[in-house]
């Protein structure tokens, strides 16, 4: 006990603990205390067995969650809140993300893998079909659990993202179109506010202690809609996405499906080869191609294959797929106000220099689009962070027709000062 108590309470760490997870890790604290005592008047003295028993107990605490215990605003999840209430309850998030493709299928006896559902037999597609009714399920009794956890409003919002949230078949449409209806339902700029009537035990209670207690009157800001962020100072950039004016190459109006088709083939084949034995790469990559677009004919197939052999080994390039490369590279950190999440298709980086590769859809223009350009100078900005003295190299690589295009600092440096007033690249 004096060992944990130094540590937690005398050099302050708790002090940390509180400041990063808020006042209610207090308890957590208390109660881990608690079983260190126990633990003691055993007649146990050892640090390790107490760090063995504490460990097979899995640590849990039996906790007061009630309002009158915790009189402030809490977060919680769904599946947190079973059997709670509080008088205002707000779901801020009830629209649909896009879900990553599940190419894994379990049954009571198997797991079964399928790269593509249309070639997925229909025993495979049926065990899918009941998982999907399992999860459409138990997506509804959570629904169920938040909407019936308010004692005096329910208010429900949403944020959309392009490509990966989405109203359509979300919770939130389902409620709006039923919540909609009740005269109690206010819609204040798509935020969904539903007055709830006070059930018969409430009143009594409000009847009880009508006397004891003074009537506050609710706070004027309690309808007011917060204040729109003017600067971008706490907004997440997504490079790829940001100040893009959706603005995307297309292919040639004839063939435009095939041309995403084998753009999107290349992609894949650029991403997956390099993690092959250079003598299996042929082989696994023509079969691949054969199986995706049956239709190529032998010599269509072997030129596919040759781009992507060209990229692969070019000599500016090659390099971006070697063993010490790295694909899809999350990078993350600051520019100024800008706070950037990314991700770099190809990335390696030196003792002597920084390269990195972008994949793009479509055909290649004269020149790069600005969006592009803009993406690359914030990978970039953030790379020559960490490495300020390495030279650095960028390439878009156009997958719908195998092409490189090596990028010019200086057009990135005009990119960078641009958004943030920083220059970045000095070689």
């Amino acid at each position: 006990f004096s060992f944990f108590n130094e540590i937690l309470i005398g050099d302050r760490l708790v002090d940390t603990f509180i400041k990063r997870l808020g006042i209610g890790v207090i308890e957590n604290f208390n109660g881990f205390l608690q079983e260190i005592l126990a633990f003691e008047k055993a007649g146990n003295i050892e640090l390790s067995q107490f760090v063995r028993s504490f460990r097979d107990s899995q640590g849990i605490l039996k906790r007061d969650n009630s309002a009158t215990a915790y009189p402030q605003v809490r977060l919680l999840t769904i599946h947190g809140s079973k059997g709670l209430e509080a008088p205002i309850i707000y779901l801020p998030d009830m629209l649909t993300a896009k879900k990553p493709s599940d190419t894994l299928i379990f049954s009571e006896e198997w797991i079964y893998w399928t790269e593509n559902s249309n070639f997925a037999p229909s025993s495979i597609l049926d065990i899918r079909g009941q998982e999907k009714e399992k999860i459409k399920m138990e997506d509804d009794r959570l629904l169920y659990v938040a909407l019936t956890r308010a004692k005096q409003a329910l208010i429900i919002a949403g944020w959309e993202a392009p490509v990966r949230r989405f109203i359509k078949n979300s919770w939130y449409e389902l409620l709006k179109d039923i919540i909609s209806k009740d005269p109690a339902c206010m819609n204040i700029d798509g935020i969904l506010k539903l007055q709830l009537a006070p059930s018969i035990n409430t009143q009594k209670l409000e009847e009880l202690s009508l006397e004891q207690e003074q009537t506050i009157a609710v706070p004027n800001w309690y309808d007011e809609l917060p204040d729109k962020y003017i600067e971008l100072k706490s907004t997440i950039i997504h490079p790829s996405e940001w100040q893009s004016n959706k603005q995307q190459i297309v292919p040639q109006k004839k063939g435009q499906l095939e041309a995403f088709e084998r753009g999107n083939l290349i992609h894949t084949l650029l991403e997956r080869l390099p993690s092959l034995h250079k003598s299996d790469q042929a082989t696994s990559a023509i079969r691949y191609i054969k199986k995706q677009m049956p239709k190529l004919s032998t010599e269509e197939v072997k030129v596919l294959f040759d781009e992507v052999y060209s990229i692969l080994h070019h000599k500016d390039c090659s390099d971006l797929f070697s063993e010490d490369s790295l694909a899809e590279a999350a990078i993350i950190g600051r520019i100024g106000k800008l706070e950037i999440s990314g991700q770099i298709d190809r990335l390696i980086v030196t003792d002597s220099y920084i390269k990195l590769a972008d994949f793009k859809t479509g055909r290649p223009s004269a020149t790069p689009p600005e969006a592009y350009l803009r993406q690359m100078a914030l990978y970039m900005g953030l790379l020559k962070q960490l490495y300020p003295d390495r030279p650095f190299y960028g390439f878009l690589i156009w997958t719908q027709s195998a092409k490189i295009i090596p990028l010019l600092n200086e057009q990135l440096n005009a990119y960078l000062e641009d958004v943030s007033g920083v220059k970045a690249f000095n070689n």
